[in-house]
């Protein structure tokens, strides 16, 4: 490999950053806009709980009543994560009077909820109205739902976490679907031309430091604006249980998954394990919801270093052809490359960078003691 193969690497890395440093600060964005770990908690707690028991539907002589049971689960998982003690929203003080009443019933649900605060709200009477005949069934049959939910809880936790992170790894793909088919971004072409155009290969090159420690301020192990890192400082700092169970700061937390992932392995207590993933996720989503305008300034410096490299991010409404997309053209495979590229994530094209940039220095003092040696012994 010589310093230009290594330079055309370093710049196609550098793009393939700054479009997944855009993406990745959207999903986040969205994941709290739309409350996908609420939504995703609600489903794990319905579903631990259907299973639980059986609420009779007749459903072959009244087929709307399966419907009603449906809606009646609903209201009854509804109310006890917007209840006031376990909802960790920031919207958990807003009423439901007002013109974004569904969006703000859906932010206000818990991102997380313990096993024994489950048990204790299923004992409160009087707190399911409106959803009688589930209320019913899980009086009539408590102790069978305390056994149930005793048995189940940990692993249905578990089903909700990888459930939300596969909603976010959607999220991702779908967004760089949108992006590259908006950018036209060509892999293949992408390559190519970065390979023959030597102007706009150096000025990605000179532009990859900037991309790394803009990306870094996200990702980067404290990085102003990576909420991962800073939302696991204020855990610490608020909770003494937590500051005791974790002890080893971890080196970097680029993604919530991660954060769960090494917490997960810090904690051995279920109970305990379960409070401070609570904790965590409250702290991310409000850190989040603040940090937005730090990280869209990072997202923009990034963005105009490219554009001063010569990556074109809208292209010319004219130039633009529904042709572009064709199949049987080179272009489209080159876009479904990026997309699978592009699903990756920052954190991999961050890591991956910076491991380049690290080579080029020392292929660069190889290449000069190559060069130095055939001057002083010409064939």
């Amino acid at each position: 490999m010589n310093l230009q193969h290594l330079d055309t690497l370093i710049a196609f890395a550098t793009i393939m950053l700054g479009v997944s440093l855009l993406i990745t600060v959207f999903t986040q964005i969205i994941s709290s806009i739309l409350g996908l770990r609420g939504t995703n908690l609600r489903w794990g707690v319905q579903k631990l709980l259907e299973t639980a028991v059986s609420v009779p539907t007749n459903k072959a002589k009244n087929p709307a009543l399966e419907s009603e049971i449906q809606k009646q689960w609903r209201t009854v998982v509804d109310r006890i994560l917007h209840h006031p003690l376990i909802s960790d929203s920031t919207f958990s003080k807003f009423g439901g009077g007002t013109p974004f009443r569904g969006w703000i019933e859906r932010v206000k649900l818990a991102h997380g909820i313990r096993k024994e605060e489950l048990l204790n709200l299923l004992d409160v009477p009087g707190d399911f109205e409106g959803a009688d005949a589930v209320a019913e069934a899980l009086k009539k049959d408590s102790d069978k739902v305390k056994l149930h939910i005793e048995r189940w809880f940990d692993q249905t936790m578990d089903r909700v976490s990888q459930r939300f992170a596969m909603s976010m790894r959607m999220y991702t793909i779908a967004l760089a679907v949108v992006l590259v088919a908006g950018l036209q971004l060509d892999a293949i072409g992408l390559l190519k031309k970065i390979s023959q155009d030597a102007v706009m290969r150096s000025r990605l090159v000179a532009s990859a430091d900037t991309v790394v420690r803009e990306t870094s301020k996200v990702f980067g192990p404290r990085g102003d604006t990576n909420v991962f890192m800073v939302s696991l400082d204020q855990l610490k700092k608020s909770d003494p249980g937590a500051r005791e169970a974790l002890t080893n700061a971890p080196p970097s937390l680029m993604t919530l998954e991660l954060a769960h992932l090494w917490i997960r392995t810090q904690v051995n207590e279920s109970t305990k394990k379960e409070k401070i993933l609570d904790q965590y996720d409250a702290l991310v989503a409000t850190n989040l919801v603040a940090k937005v305008p730090e990280l869209m300034g990072s997202v923009a410096v990034v963005q105009d270093e490219l554009a001063k490299a010569g990556l074109t991010w809208l292209p010319a409404r004219k130039s633009v052809q529904m042709s572009d997309y064709d199949p049987r053209k080179q272009g489209f495979w080159g876009m479904l490359i990026s997309v699978a590229l592009l699903s990756l994530g920052a954190p991999f094209w961050f890591n991956a960078l910076n491991t380049l940039l690290s080579l080029r220095p020392i292929l660069s003092t190889r290449m000069d003691k190559e060069a130095k040696a055939q001057s002083k012994n010409p064939k």
